[in-house]
């Protein structure tokens, strides 16, 4: 099956500051909040040179619900949007204790702009390629995905729905 791929990096490189939103604001709550019908896991494709002060990180979303799922898709976040998904990376462990900007990516949609959206049906996935934006660990660490829906409109933000996914092991290459 093939999956959608979403290259979130360019965005980091040039993102600003997103509208503040209600909920996780990027960091995981105890709130109440809806859980979106989808698997979020983590997988480590290649290192970034330390340089970089960057992590390169796919975050993977499957559909485990039954019915479509319609999430955000583009890194443009200069123009009006209604929709956007943000992508955080945290460590249960407390190992990465600096997260200055501890979302990875943002994707946004607008109603009605078909090209900013996409629907993933039951058991369909897609693979957003991102840049964290903090120095890829030197020790074993654990990282933990969050994801969160939020619609925006007239000034107001409202969360949809979060997602957690359980810890990842990441180990630095030699």
């Amino acid at each position: 099956m093939d999956r959608l791929l979403v290259f979130a990096s360019r965005l980091m490189l040039r993102m600003k500051q997103s509208p503040a939103s209600k909920g996780m604001q990027g960091l995981p709550t105890s709130i109440n909040i809806p859980t979106l019908p989808i698997r979020l896991s983590l997988t480590f494709p290649r290192v970034a040179d330390a340089r970089e002060k960057v992590m390169l990180v796919d975050f993977i979303l499957l559909n485990v619900g039954k019915h479509p799922v319609e999430l955000p898709i583009s890194t443009d976040g200069t123009r009006a949007f209604s929709r956007m998904l943000r992508l955080v990376l945290t460590s249960p462990d407390g190992k990465i204790k600096s997260l200055m900007m501890p979302w990875c990516a943002e994707l946004y949609s607008q109603v009605g702009d078909r090209v900013s959206i996409t629907t993933l049906a039951p058991k369909e996935s897609m693979i957003v390629h991102a840049r964290c934006r903090f120095p890829a660990p030197i020790d074993q660490v654990s990282l933990t995905a969050h994801a969160e829906l939020i619609d925006l409109g007239h000034g107001m933000s409202s969360l949809v729905g979060t997602v957690h996914s359980t810890a990842s092991r990441y180990t630095p290459p030699k």
